[in-house]
């Protein structure tokens, strides 16, 4: 049940957390804003913590390389 949202974090981390350059004329590309990654940088630890296994294993596979650029 927990891991369907985990995987969705995962997947929405890994496609937006970017900022993207839009050619003039583009319809604007959809990113997480910056105070949501702050607050995915200060609450992932300790919800990686307190979660169970298969939780912890998708989560840390979104962590090193997106979270904390």
């Amino acid at each position: 049940m927990y891991n369907t949202g985990v995987i969705y974090l995962k997947n929405m981390v890994t496609q937006n957390w970017q900022e993207r350059e839009v050619e003039a004329g583009q319809p604007q590309v959809f990113h997480i804003h910056e105070q949501d990654r702050a607050m995915i940088r200060d609450a992932i630890v300790d919800a990686m913590v307190h979660a169970p296994e298969l939780v912890r294993y998708n989560t840390t596979q979104t962590t090193p390389s997106h979270i904390w650029n």
